[in-house]
């Protein structure tokens, strides 16, 4: 892992059982840092079940991070009902719906 999805990653987990880190704050951060951020509370939600691929895609989809810049830092190959596409889906219409008033 790079230093800074190292770092991101450390935040990720010193965040466990708190809010996730809002939209506005992420865009602060670089998108590598973001990444080992998703990760670790991915993790984390997901207990070691299938559900991690949920709670990334999730967590990627809600910050704008793309399945390709998740892929080198973790392994989605045995992600085998497509979890990480249906929370990423999620995520994304959570972060679209925070903006819904702008667009109308």
């Amino acid at each position: 892992m790079s230093e800074l999805v190292n770092n991101g990653y450390e935040a990720g987990q010193a965040s466990f059982g708190k809010d996730k880190m809002s939209d506005f704050e992420s865009s602060q951060r670089p998108r590598e840092y973001m990444v080992g951020y998703c990760i670790a509370r991915a993790e984390y939600e997901g207990s070691g079940t299938p559900m991690v691929y949920y709670s990334l895609g999730e967590h990627a989809g809600f910050y704008g991070l793309s399945k390709q810049e998740i892929k080198p830092h973790f392994n989605l190959k045995n992600d085998d009902d497509d979890l990480f596409d249906t929370g990423y889906d999620i995520g994304d219409e959570e972060r679209r719906s925070l903006y819904e008033d702008d667009y109308e």
